[in-house]
C-alpha cells in the first residue's frame, strides 16, 4: 500500500494512509515540497568519498529517511523523535528497509542542552514541545549539535522548536552541505516566519535556493553551504 502524502508535507501524512508496518524507500513519491532540488543534488555529489551523512530532526515515522534512500541507497541516518507512537512505526520503517545497521533511532527531544521535556504526545505529526501549560508527557532531551556535527544534509521538522537550534551559535559550525527546514510561526523571533528563518541560516552561511510557503505560515526552506 502506498503513502498519500500530497498535500502533506514530511511526516505528515493522514493515519488512515500509514502502512503499520512502515514504509519502504520506494513506496511512494516526497511531496513537491520535499523533492529534491538539483542544487542539493549537485552539492551532496560534491561531497566526500563514503556514504551519505543525515540527520533527521523531527523524524517523525521515516518518511525522510525512506526518501533519502531511494536517492542515496548507501546513506547513514540518525534520526531524533520523542513520540512513542510515531517511534514505534518508525522502527518498523527502518525494519522494513533492512537498514537496522546504519539507521539509527533516537527516543529524544532534539534540543540545544540535555535535560528533559515536556512533549505534547499523540498529534502524529504535530506533536511538539508542549507550550505554557500545555500537557504531555517527560521525555529527555539531548544537546543536538554533537550528534549531527558531522552530518553532511540536516532535516530540521520540529513544530516550532527549531529556533533555539537555528539562534544557537553552533549552527553556523555545522559540517552540513545542505539543510532542509520546515519553519513554523510558534517561536519565531519575528513576525514573519519565513524571514525569520533565511536570515538565520544566511548568518549561519547558507544560501537558501528554494522555499515552499504554506497557507497555515509555514513553509519549507532547502538552503547549501555558501561558497563565499
Amino acid at each position: 500500500m502506498a503513502i498519500r502524502v500530497e498535500r502533506a508535507s514530511a511526516g505528515q501524512a493522514r493515519d488512515g494512509d500509514l502502512p503499520p508496518e512502515g514504509v519502504r524507500r520506494r513506496d511512494h513519491d516526497p511531496p513537491h515540497e520535499y523533492r529534491f532540488p538539483d542544487t542539493v543534488l549537485s552539492r551532496l555529489a560534491e561531497r566526500k568519498a563514503g556514504p551519505l551523512q543525515v540527520a533527521d530532526i523531527g523524524a517523525n515515522i521515516g518518511l525522510f529517511g525512506a526518501w533519502v534512500l531511494g536517492l542515496f541507497p548507501d546513506a547513514e541516518i540518525v534520526a531524533f523523535e520523542p513520540d512513542p507512537a510515531n517511534v514505534a512505526m518508525h522502527r518498523r520503517t527502518i525494519e522494513k528497509n533492512g537498514r537496522a545497521a546504519t539507521w539509527r533511532l533516537l527516543e529524544v527531544g532534539a534540543m540545544t542542552q540535555a535535560g528533559p521535556i515536556r512533549f505534547a504526545t499523540g498529534s502524529f505529526a504535530t506533536s511538539h514541545v508542549a507550550r505554557g501549560d500545555e500537557g504531555g508527557i517527560k521525555v529527555d532531551g539531548v544537546d543536538v549539535f554533537p550528534l549531527v556535527a558531522d552530518s553532511d544534509l540536516v532535516k530540521i521538522d520540529i513544530e516550532g522548536a527549531e529556533w533555539p537550534i537555528l539562534q544557537d551559535p553552533r549552527f553556523g559550525d555545522l559540517g552540513a552541505d545542505a539543510v532542509v527546514l520546515e519553519y513554523h510561526p510558534q517561536g519565531s523571533p519575528e513576525p514573519d516566519p519565513a524571514r525569520a528563518a533565511g536570515a538565520l541560516l544566511s548568518k549561519a552561511r547558507f544560501d537558501v535556493i528554494a522555499h515552499h510557503p504554506k497557507d497555515n505560515g509555514t513553509g519549507v526552506l532547502w538552503a547549501v553551504r555558501s561558497s563565499s
